[in-house]
């Protein structure tokens, strides 16, 4: 009986347990809630600064493109971005890409009117 107690638990640790700990949740995109306003600190920006403001890119040290450092730049550049964004132009290839889920919350903070800080 101990032997068939252990074999249960061997068995229990190796197929039960991974199967719990290995469980991937992909993120759903949201969808765009007129009623509620996206905000730009707390949505918005953590992605502009984690995937378009970056050196070299729009975060004032190339003089040839946009500056995306602040409220007031994104805002200004917002049908641009919005633009760039659905043709699949930005971030250029190598740079850490905008998941459905990033370009989604972008997305409906633009076509929100991109006027909630």
């Amino acid at each position: 009986m101990k032997k068939f107690k252990v074999a249960l638990f061997v068995l229990l640790i190796t197929f039960a347990l991974p199967s719990c700990y290995y469980r991937h949740v992909e993120e759903v995109v949201p969808a765009c809630d007129p009623g509620h306003a996206v905000s730009y600190e707390t949505v918005v920006a953590p992605i502009i600064n984690a995937k378009c403001s970056i050196t070299g890119c729009h975060n004032g040290s190339n003089v040839y493109v946009p500056y995306l450092t602040k409220f007031s730049e994104v805002k200004a550049n917002s049908s641009d971005i919005l633009s760039q964004l659905s043709n699949n132009a930005m971030p250029p290839t190598g740079n850490a890409q905008l998941t459905p889920v990033e370009l989604a919350k972008i997305q409906c903070w633009i076509n929100q009117g991109a006027n909630t800080p």
